[in-house]
């Protein structure tokens, strides 16, 4: 690999190899919020997410003040994939401004962030 620093890296990697391995199935799954798409929207977003085991969900979007502008969830979901739309709208129904705001998906023993975009 050529470099614009002279010279030669070395880069030497050492240890045990694992004793054991745990097969990817057997791992336990996390919520997770995969993507919302379209990011940066005009007028809609969906905001897919994943959930290994029934439980409560909490979808919240923050602006960058942290000031919570709307709830799109807060109810017992069943597991496996969910998706929902956000239509870019704050409290009262009106739309909000154009900026950075941040979706947070809150299921049991996990919390994750994804940033949202609206462009106006």
């Amino acid at each position: 690999m050529d470099t614009p620093i002279p010279g030669t890296i070395s880069i030497l990697l050492s240890g045990d190899p694992p004793v054991s391995a745990v097969e990817e199935s057997a791992r336990p799954r996390e919520p997770s919020l995969l993507r919302a798409w379209p990011n940066p929207f005009a007028r809609e977003t969906r905001l897919a997410f994943d959930l290994p085991v029934p439980g409560r969900v909490r979808i919240s979007i923050f602006d960058v003040t942290g000031r919570i502008v709307a709830r799109l969830e807060d109810a017992a979901e069943s597991a496996g994939p969910r998706s929902l739309a956000w239509d870019g709208r704050g409290p009262g129904g009106r739309p909000l401004e154009a900026g950075l705001y941040f979706a947070r998906l809150e299921a049991p023993g996990w919390t994750t962030t994804h940033k949202l975009v609206i462009r106006r």
